[in-house]
């Protein structure tokens, strides 16, 4: 199904969407971001319009995968999943990227998922479990 709509309403979409929405245009070039793209990382639009990779929030030892992962992701649509970045501040975040081209032009519009917290969560429900099964062993062999 295809909905037709004007300018000013996708614009409102993109800008209301809760995700962080990036619009690249066929060159990688970063044309558009949503106000939820500046509220996970803290990049205001003027710091980042038109950039090019590597992106800023893309963290130094990660770069060259990341570079492989957008090249590959713009030219065929793609997920990524528990994708490290960070924001303004230095933080580590982990989102799920969703790359797709949009129909009729020559831009990918990349959706990301912020997971930071089901992420960070599952991680250290993993540790928790992990340290239990280690505290019961030895509780085990002390009662051996």
């Amino acid at each position: 199904m295809i909905i037709k709509c004007d300018e000013n309403f996708c614009i409102n979409v993109l800008n209301d969407s809760p995700n962080p929405i990036i619009v690249y245009d066929e060159k990688g070039i970063l044309k558009f971001v949503n106000p939820a793209f500046t509220y996970l990382t803290g990049f205001e639009v003027q710091e980042v319009l038109d950039s090019v990779p590597p992106f800023v929030w893309w963290p130094d030892e990660d770069r060259e995968k990341l570079i492989t992962c957008f090249l590959n992701s713009i030219k065929n649509g793609n997920r990524n999943r528990a994708l490290k970045f960070k924001t303004k501040w230095n933080k580590n975040i982990y989102v799920d990227a969703i790359t797709s081209k949009a129909n009729g032009n020559n831009q990918s519009i990349s959706t990301w998922f912020d997971v930071t917290d089901e992420v960070i969560a599952r991680q250290k429900i993993k540790l928790l479990l992990r340290n239990a099964t280690m505290n019961l062993d030895n509780v085990y062999e002390i009662g051996r």
